[in-house]
């Protein structure tokens, strides 16, 4: 039964990065429901965890919140640090996708202190990133920039596609809200790049548009035409 409740949190868990949501729902719920008659606290608050995502993604905020909060009640009972740094990054994600930009800043530093004592660079990058999103959105700009060379320094040293693409996009799209075209053009040529050498076709789309933009911002009719 343990590898059953595994399975289905996994499911539930590529489900959701699949944007399959009421799939997500219908897996994660099972894994609740094994992991209850288990009375296994890990898995239970896991299922909770992927419930909370399951309902972020289709925008359900309240619900979301909830589960979000049950996981981390039993996270921190457990005391298990990097789970309980997950669930504080994905409730800063909540918050700014309600537009609550504060309290995103809040829950990404409490996820991002806990990851800086653990190491893990990958998931510090992810914290450093979304905290220059949420300065970004809150128009502080120059802390936005902080954040996003200190994750992108990081990058270098790892060499992650996903995240050096990712990071050169919001710092292109830092610069054009500063109106600066010629290096938001060069950030997202980067992002682009960087993207077509993972194969990363959702973000390719996105890097085109934002180019085009550019252009089109410029003037240069054609050029934009061309992305």
């Amino acid at each position: 039964d343990t590898v059953k409740v595994k399975l289905l949190n996994s499911l539930a868990s590529a489900y959701v990065s699949a944007d399959m949501f009421d799939e997500a729902l219908n897996e994660a719920g099972n894994a609740l429901d094994v992991a209850g008659r288990l009375n296994d606290r890990k898995y239970i608050a896991l299922a909770y965890h992927n419930l909370g995502n399951a309902y972020r993604g289709k925008s359900d905020h309240e619900r979301a919140l909830e589960f979000y909060n049950k996981s981390l009640a039993i996270r921190l009972q457990l005391g298990d640090p990097k789970s309980i740094a997950v669930t504080y990054a994905h409730l800063g994600s909540l918050y700014r996708q309600k537009g609550d930009f504060y309290m995103s800043k809040k829950f990404q530093l409490m996820a991002l202190e806990i990851r800086d004592k653990l190491g893990d660079k990958k998931e510090i990058i992810g914290s450093l990133n979304a905290l220059g999103n949420a300065h970004t959105e809150l128009g502080q700009y120059t802390e936005a920039m902080s954040y996003f060379l200190k994750a992108l320094k990081l990058a270098e040293s790892t060499g992650d596609l996903i995240d050096l693409a990712s990071l050169y996009n919001n710092i292109g799209r830092l610069h054009n809200l500063r109106l600066d075209n010629k290096n938001a053009l060069d950030c997202y040529r980067k992002a682009l790049e960087y993207n077509l050498k993972s194969g990363n076709r959702k973000w390719i789309a996105t890097n085109l548009n934002n180019i085009g933009t550019i252009y089109d911002k410029k003037g240069d009719t054609l050029s934009a035409l061309d992305h």
